[in-house]
């Protein structure tokens, strides 16, 4: 599965120079700013959800307890209230534990053969407070005080 998502990076690469070397524009200076990163989340009291933007749920107080990235060379780790931090998941697989204990936090990387060529953020939605603020490349989202994490919302951002 990581080997099928870094042959697709490097294609992206090689797309990007040859762009380049033509004199064409790149993703960035066309205007493509920001592409979502589309996943699926098991929700408490919900089950699986459908592929989405946004990961999980909002305004109706149910946990996540596992998520599933898909399409980008990503890898990703899950804290687990009252477990701590999970093996680091990649793009494909699922961290958490589906219907298990509640997941409070979230870092998610992109593969470093990617990251030449751009960089992810992402939110999370987390019990009493919301959406929070943007975060990158691996730094932790979520809390640390065991409020449940409610959603995700990951995108990528083309380097131009």
């Amino acid at each position: 599965m990581f080997r099928h998502a870094r042959k697709l990076a490097v294609a992206a690469m090689i797309s990007a120079t040859a762009l380049v070397l033509a004199g064409l524009p790149t993703l960035a200076e066309a205007g493509v700013a920001r592409r979502p990163i589309t996943g699926v989340g098991y929700v408490q009291g919900v089950g699986w959800t459908a592929p989405s933007v946004v990961i999980g749920s909002t305004g109706q107080s149910r946990a996540l307890t596992a998520i599933r990235l898909d399409g980008y060379p990503v890898s990703y780790t899950v804290s687990v209230i009252g477990v701590g931090w999970t093996r680091r998941a990649y793009v494909g697989e699922v961290a958490g534990t589906a219907g298990g204990a509640q997941l409070q936090a979230i870092r998610i990387y992109l593969d470093p053969t990617a990251a030449e060529w751009g960089s992810i953020r992402y939110r999370c939605h987390v019990q009493d407070w919301g959406w929070g603020p943007w975060v990158a490349d691996g730094r932790g989202c979520g809390n640390k005080v065991g409020l449940r994490l409610e959603a995700v919302e990951v995108q990528y951002t083309p380097r131009g």
